[in-house]
């Protein structure tokens, strides 16, 4: 059912998924797309085992003209794609401080009314799920990477759910499949 294909970049791997039977969005089916650890989303230009904190890199698979966004902390939200994104639909910064360095939406209406601004038009973010050891999980959540790395085994991405919104300001390996999703610019 899935076919996982290497790409001939340095330690880049795409995971391919073919069908869209197993993806749900308000209970319509949706194709995400193509699942791709960091390394492939960025086209081989992300490093591995390096202390670099909050860098993007320059360079990705989208198409010329489009490029991925930035994620970051709080400490970086001025350049992160995701907390505009977050500015820009919903209206406000996260409130939920439990964590200082990675602020979300969350809570009964405040999450509840990001998750909602977020997956309707015009933004229509789709639940992606993710891709490891070959499986596809989480069907009913949105993964999709930036192009920042926040340390040399972890890249920021963002994830979304009916209730919360964590607006690129979360991480993880490297190595797992998450969908990208192209922003304008350069």
């Amino acid at each position: 059912m899935y076919n996982r294909s290497n790409l001939s970049t340095r330690n880049t791997t795409a995971f391919i998924d073919k069908t869209a039977s197993n993806y749900y969005s308000l209970g319509d089916n949706y194709s995400s797309g193509n699942y791709y650890n960091w390394y492939s989303a960025t086209a081989g230009n992300g490093t591995y085992g390096t202390d670099i904190n909050n860098y993007s890199v320059n360079g990705d698979i989208c198409p010329r003209g489009w490029r991925l966004p930035k994620g970051g902390d709080k400490d970086n939200s001025t350049n992160s794609d995701f907390w505009q994104l977050g500015l820009l639909v919903i209206g406000n910064v996260p409130t939920n401080t439990s964590s200082a360095v990675r602020p979300y939406y969350t809570g009964d209406s405040e999450g509840d009314n990001a998750s909602t601004a977020l997956r309707t038009y015009p933004n229509n973010i789709v639940y992606s799920g993710r891709m490891y050891a070959a499986t596809v999980s989480d069907p009913k959540i949105a993964y999709y990477w930036s192009s920042s790395a926040s340390s040399g085994n972890d890249a920021y991405y963002f994830l979304l759910t009916d209730s919360s919104v964590y607006p690129g300001t979360t991480h993880n390996a490297k190595y797992i499949g998450y969908t990208i999703r192209c922003v304008s610019g350069v």
